[in-house]
């Protein structure tokens, strides 16, 4: 239980610190990048199981939903980390200079993860709950609960402010982004900030398919 909630935390910790890239500069970003990689393949095999689950069971609305957002979380990791190896400045290069897509699709991947890693927080929030709850001491506090309600109207303005702060969308759709370079940030402020829009569209999935589950009920 312990080991599962220290490698998701460390997943999300190393994303959003890497993809500072104006702050921690190439040479982490990449070293960051192949740490990230290890870790998520070593998460893949603490959860072996959903994969052979896929053959078997009945095929719920809410299973299709999950299905499809980790598909794309997966899509946009391959693409990002695939796509990283053919540009690194410290890996030999076996292609030459790469082509201006492959800097494209390493681009579009990382925002791309961004958005489906939030998703996939989201679906399975219950679950990542209990087990912090349980590693925590905290599995029969009647408070956490209330916490978490609190906490949703600031989740979603910061992640609004910092989307629109950050241009999240333009930088998912390779649009022109006046004055970029000199927003002011720091590393902190940075990470904050990806860590709300995370968390943003966390609560969109979680409480989008809450209110989807009570529809299916009334049918």
């Amino acid at each position: 239980m312990k080991k599962r909630i220290i490698v998701d935390l460390l997943m999300l910790i190393l994303f959003l610190v890497m993809m500072d890239y104006r702050l921690i500069r190439n040479f982490w970003h990449e070293t960051l990048g192949t740490l990230l990689f290890f870790v998520v393949i070593y998460h893949n095999d603490l959860n072996r199981a959903w994969y052979t689950s896929l053959f078997h069971g009945r095929w719920t609305m809410e299973r299709t939903i999950s299905l499809l957002v980790n598909a794309v979380l997966i899509f946009s990791i391959l693409s990002a980390i695939g796509s990283g190896v053919f540009i690194s400045k410290n890996l030999p290069h076996f292609i030459g200079k790469a082509p201006r897509w492959i800097h494209y699709l390493h681009h579009i991947g990382g925002y791309l993860m961004l958005i489906s890693l939030g998703f996939h927080i989201g679906l399975h929030w219950k679950s990542l709950l209990f087990r912090l709850e349980r590693t925590l001491g905290f599995s029969k506090s009647k408070v956490l609960p209330w916490v978490e309600r609190l906490l949703v109207p600031g989740i979603l303005a910061c992640g609004i402010y910092f989307s629109n702060y950050y241009s999240i969308g333009s930088r998912l759709f390779m649009l022109p982004i006046p004055n970029a370079r000199s927003l002011p940030v720091t590393l902190w402020t940075f990470t904050f900030g990806y860590l709300m829009i995370i968390s943003t569209y966390g609560v969109i999935a979680y409480y989008g398919m809450e209110i989807l589950k009570k529809m299916q009920r009334r049918k």
